[in-house]
């Protein structure tokens, strides 16, 4: 009857007793698959990527293929470039340029960025989940993901500051700008009724504890207004040093998702530590491998979470490459379900 009772548990349900720490039969499985739903449904990416009604068909698509536990709107580091370059004054016009001069690549397709064109569009990401929300959001949860200030501040300054320590004055017009444009998008989001939101920290590694301090402020404005939407909130962070992490729980965020290469040198016994010491769930990265059975980290990971019995829950530690094979997504799908 207790199997029965767990199996009838919707995902929507399990998160909420994720967030509430309450017991969890097996850890939720929330991985990062944005572009890789356009395989899913058969078109190129960037053709997905236009269309909102395309692009929330591919979402539901991928979760009913691979049936995880939660629905993510995006992940794109680069996504808000182009829309700060022409909301705000202290912003470079040419930033974009310099930006495409570097040839990073882009996190849609995977090739070197080209053109702004290339970056996602704002607006269809955006109605993209209240799509997603209206059709699926009764049973399963829907996060929208989307840039903090750090992270899009420090792609538009990483020339002019490799540390940020000493530098608060400097740094906090560009900041307080744009956790204006951010919030606007946290509140778009609320107001699509999605489930949590979760802000993407690219690069942490630059940070001293000390600069936590007073980034702290522009966060709690963010926590405000997702408590007031009755929103839950993750700070997802993908390269950062593991040594001070324990300083990003008291940045405010309802869970910390620590993913990222780093993520397999975290010790289980202090992940353990952090849930039971701040009362937040925690998220790890799991890799995946070229076949489950090489996977000793995600089986760890699996048998921890169930012994812990509560509190954390599982992803991917980057966007899922869009070569990854479906039968062993199936697999890591399986495996945490197990």
């Amino acid at each position: 009857m207790a199997q029965l009772l767990r199996q009838e548990k919707s995902p929507k349900k399990m998160l909420k007793d994720l967030f509430d720490l309450k017991g969890l039969s097996r850890p939720l499985f929330i991985p990062l698959i944005y572009r890789y739903a356009s395989r899913v449904s058969k078109m190129s990416p960037e053709e997905m990527v236009k269309n909102p009604v395309a692009l929330s068909r591919s979402l539901i698509m991928a979760r009913e293929l691979f049936e995880y536990d939660a629905i993510v709107s995006n992940y794109d580091p680069y996504l808000e470039l182009g829309s700060l370059e022409r909301s705000l004054k202290w912003v470079r016009k040419d930033i974009l340029s310099d930006f495409l001069e570097r040839k990073r690549k882009s996190c849609i397709t995977g090739r070197a960025l080209e053109s702004s064109d290339e970056i996602g569009q704002l607006p269809v990401i955006y109605e993209a989940a209240a799509h997603v929300c209206e059709i699926v959001g009764r049973e399963i949860p829907v996060i929208g993901v989307l840039n903090s200030p750090v992270t899009l501040v420090r792609m538009i300054t990483e020339d002019k500051f490799s540390s940020w320590d000493g530098h608060p004055e400097e740094l906090r017009e560009a900041l307080n700008d744009a956790q204006a444009f951010v919030l606007d998008y946290i509140k778009a989001y609320c107001n699509h009724r999605v489930d949590a939101v979760w802000l993407i920290e690219e690069d942490w590694t630059f940070m001293k504890p000390e600069d936590l301090e007073w980034l702290q402020p522009i966060y709690n404005t963010f926590w405000n207004v997702t408590q007031y939407y009755d929103v839950k909130s993750v700070m997802g962070f993908h390269d950062y040093e593991p040594g001070i992490a324990d300083r990003y729980f008291d940045l405010g965020s309802d869970a910390v998702f620590l993913g990222g290469p780093k993520a397999d040198k975290i010790s289980l016994s202090r992940v353990a530590e952090w849930v039971e010491k701040y009362g937040k769930p925690v998220g790890l990265g799991c890799p995946y491998p070229e076949t489950i059975e090489a996977n000793d980290r995600l089986g760890d990971l699996v048998d921890f979470t169930k012994d812990l019995g509560y509190g954390v829950f599982l992803s991917t530690c980057h966007e899922v490459p869009i070569n990854t094979p479906i039968d062993l997504i199936n697999a890591i799908v399986e495996r945490v379900k197990g």
